[in-house]
């Protein structure tokens, strides 16, 4: 299996660090990537009706895949938000308060918990057996910035 974890990244021949922004974008567009297909791989189950064993072993594949992306992804924005003191903006948002919320459109597909073996879809971006607490109120992303 591919690995999920883009350690480096080369620019002009150069190794870039995983938390440089070029690598931080192509970590986020590799896990989008992981989202897109679980989406397609999870519609058949709006249908209803049996699955095959295949089936469901590709959309628990997907789901690991989709977790270690996320995993060293938020630990690499992490790195970054640790080094530049500034959260790290994908399509002008900040990524790690949009993350948790991201795969809540599974909480509506039917038996997708089930196969997951999860307890709750919605704030569940690890697709992990419990889900994060919540939801909180989300503060405007200025007061994450620093003031200097």
């Amino acid at each position: 299996a591919p690995s999920t974890r883009p350690s480096s990244a080369e620019a002009d021949g150069e190794e870039l660090e995983p938390w440089s922004e070029i690598s931080l974008v192509a970590q986020v567009m590799l896990r989008q990537d992981y989202v897109s297909r679980f989406k397609r791989a999870i519609t058949p189950l709006l249908a209803g009706g049996p699955h095959s064993s295949e089936f469901e072993e590709e959309i628990l594949r997907l789901a690991d895949l989709l977790r270690g992306a996320t995993l060293d992804l938020v630990e690499n924005l992490a790195a970054y938000q640790d080094r530049h003191m500034l959260p790290f903006l994908f399509e002008g948002r900040n990524y790690l308060l949009w993350l948790p919320a991201e795969l809540d459109f599974a909480a509506n597909v039917p038996r997708l918990a089930d196969i997951l073996g999860v307890e709750c879809l919605e704030r569940n971006p690890l697709l992990l057996p419990r889900a994060l607490p919540g939801p909180r109120p989300v503060a405007s992303e200025r007061e994450f910035l620093p003031t200097h």
